[in-house]
């Protein structure tokens, strides 16, 4: 259950406890003054209290409910965004893995998960998922970005400089990240690297 639905339920069910308990002392008490029935008045706001406080309950996680019963790949995907958010990896990747189930062409999908496999220290995971991202859209940067990440850090300069130099020839705002990404340092003083950053 996401945050704001959790909140939600809590409000409900502080406002229904509320009504029940306050709302119908006080309807009871000017039902009195007023000379109406006591009880009636009480009944009555007993009873809407009881039925806010059960639909309160009840309430479910809108976002759950929607992905549970009518999710396509993209709810899915922004769904996976979010859980990376809040740093939950598991959940990021079951999202991913039913984008891709609903939409098996959808490459963000792939690069996103293989990003959350890296983090997670599975490696070849992330490397296939790249690779996977790049096959199914060869003018995306990113994934060739993530693979010069992965295999500089494993000192494979020759693998890395290749998918750099389709990352930047792709997008040039990949020249500037290389300079401050700590996963270049293995590069920093290779000529080669060197044209790249110029």
């Amino acid at each position: 259950m996401g945050l704001l639905g959790g909140l939600g339920v809590i409000f409900w069910i502080v406002f229904a406890i509320i009504w029940c308990l306050v709302c119908p002392l006080l309807s009871g008490f000017i039902a009195k003054e007023k000379g109406y029935s006591y009880g009636s008045w009480f009944g009555i706001s007993f009873f809407f209290g009881v039925i806010g406080l059960l639909a309160a309950v009840g309430l479910p996680d809108r976002k759950s409910a929607i992905l549970s019963q009518q999710g396509t790949a993209e709810d899915y995907f922004n769904q996976g965004i979010d859980y990376g958010k809040t740093g939950k990896s598991q959940e990021q990747i079951n999202c991913y893995n039913k984008t891709i189930e609903l939409d098996p062409s959808h490459h963000n999908a792939y690069n996103n998960r293989g990003i959350v496999y890296y983090r997670l220290g599975q490696i070849q995971e992330a490397i296939s998922d790249f690779e996977k991202a790049i096959e199914l859209n060869p003018k995306y940067a990113m994934p060739y970005y993530n693979l010069a990440c992965i295999y500089s850090s494993q000192g494979k300069k020759s693998d890395a400089l290749v998918n750099l130099e389709k990352a930047i020839g792709l997008n040039k705002k990949y020249r500037k990240d290389i300079k401050i990404d700590n996963e270049f340092k293995f590069l920093l003083d290779d000529p080669d690297f060197k044209k790249l950053v110029e």
